[in-house]
This record gives structure tokens, C-alpha cells and sequence, in this order.
């Protein structure tokens, strides 16, 4: 295996465990592995939220919630992560468009 690809493995490895230690952590269960399925522990759609949170915080990766649920172990959710765009952050709310719309309802939508 040239270098590259030993790196490329480590770095794989190293965000595995990541994941392993973020489930470990959000579900206080230390008996997560890398191969554990998602709808073998007491996870709830509030914990694929937070998963999604700390992603987005600790690694500046954006993943949907769903993908969680298609990605249900550590090791699928790494790869998953790995592959992922970068996250752009949340719209400030300067940039919304606070106007009334035209039909008269009372709502504020994103401007894109």
C-alpha cells in the first residue's frame, strides 16, 4: 500500500472511531462499535438531530437526517461523512425576507 492510501486508510479509521465515540457519547453507551446498528441501541429522532449537530459543528461536514437512517452504523456514517459537501452554516436572519407576501400571509421566508 503506497503512503497516500495508508493515510487515506488512518484518516478512515480515525473517523470511525469519532463516530463511535459521538454515539458513545449522545446515547451513554459504551459498548458502541464501529459495526453497531443504529436500530439495535435506544436512539430516538432527537439523537439523529444531534448526531447531524455535532457533525455539522466538530467536522464542517452537511448530512440530512434521513441519510442518518440510511447510514445506520459508525463505520456506514463515516463513509457517509467522508463524502459529505461542507457546511455552509445557517442563514443569518439579516438576510430573510421579512415582507409580507403578496396573498397576505404572515410568514418570513428564506431568500436564496
Amino acid at each position: 500500500m503506497d503512503e497516500q492510501k495508508a493515510n487515506t486508510a488512518v484518516a478512515g479509521e480515525q473517523l470511525v472511531q469519532w463516530v463511535v465515540d459521538l454515539w458513545r457519547s449522545l446515547l451513554k453507551m459504551p459498548e458502541i462499535e464501529a459495526d453497531t446498528h443504529l436500530f439495535d441501541v435506544p436512539a430516538s429522532s432527537l439523537t439523529a438531530v444531534r448526531m447531524r449537530s455535532r457533525i455539522q459543528a466538530e467536522l464542517g461536514k452537511e448530512i440530512e437526517l434521513i441519510d442518518i437512517l440510511d447510514h445506520p452504523t459508525p463505520r456506514e456514517m463515516a463513509g457517509l461523512i467522508t463524502r459529505a459537501p461542507a457546511w455552509t452554516g445557517v442563514q443569518p436572519w439579516q438576510e430573510l425576507d421579512w415582507s409580507t407576501p403578496k396573498d397576505g400571509r404572515d410568514t418570513a421566508e428564506p431568500t436564496h
